[in-house]
């Protein structure tokens, strides 16, 4: 799990990376629902196109190009919010999901926001058409001079998506552990120093 939050009072959590391969977008809606009801409206969705596309088709999901797995996620997210916001009977067609009359629920307690996790130009791209906000890699994944550039992309994207790239919450994904020890601490501090630099 991770965590993002604005007050020291307020945590909100969500999962490092839901895999939308390995999972139907209208069992992840109603699973996220569910955590977010449990939490008392803190749960946030972070959601991946699948970075290890061959690993989840051993698992079981459908062979998908990077391309596919685009398009995909982005026809979920589309789910993703039709579920979460209608009371109604849902029917929706894509090229790979389909809802033919389910019926939405539990409600989420406050509106779940979507995050995306994908650092690649194509993925930052659907960041800022469909997202509402960017959590970053891992830092040994995208080091912060990188996540730098990768924030540009979402901020280039935004005027043929008709939107302001300050509407798009941006996180760094900073590993770590809450803790008092001594120990601990001088370890989390090269960790604190290149988030300070990297915020200069």
């Amino acid at each position: 799990m991770g965590c993002l939050t604005n007050e020291l009072s307020h945590i909100r959590a969500f999962r490092m990376l839901a895999t939308l391969p390995l999972r139907p977008p209208a069992m992840f809606a109603k699973a996220a629902a569910t955590l977010d009801l449990l939490s008392g409206g803190r749960f946030e969705a972070r959601l991946g196109a699948g970075g290890f596309l061959d690993a989840a088709q051993a698992t079981g999901a459908s062979a998908r190009t990077p391309g596919q797995s685009l398009e995909s996620l982005e026809e979920a997210i589309v789910i993703l919010r039709a579920w979460w916001g209608t009371t109604g009977v849902l029917r929706l067609r894509g090229h790979h999901y389909a809802l033919e009359g389910a019926r939405p629920g539990p409600r989420p307690a406050h509106p779940i926001g979507i995050w995306h996790g994908g650092a690649k130009p194509r993925a930052l791209a659907l960041t800022e058409r469909k997202a509402d906000g960017w959590a970053a890699p891992l830092m040994n994944y995208l080091p912060p001079i990188a996540a730098i550039g990768a924030q540009t992309v979402i901020d280039d994207a935004a005027l043929p998506a008709r939107r302001d790239p300050r509407e798009i919450r941006r996180i760094d994904n900073v590993p770590g552990a809450f803790t008092t020890t001594a120990a601990a601490r001088a370890q989390a501090e090269p960790v604190a120093a290149t988030a300070a630099e990297t915020s200069q």
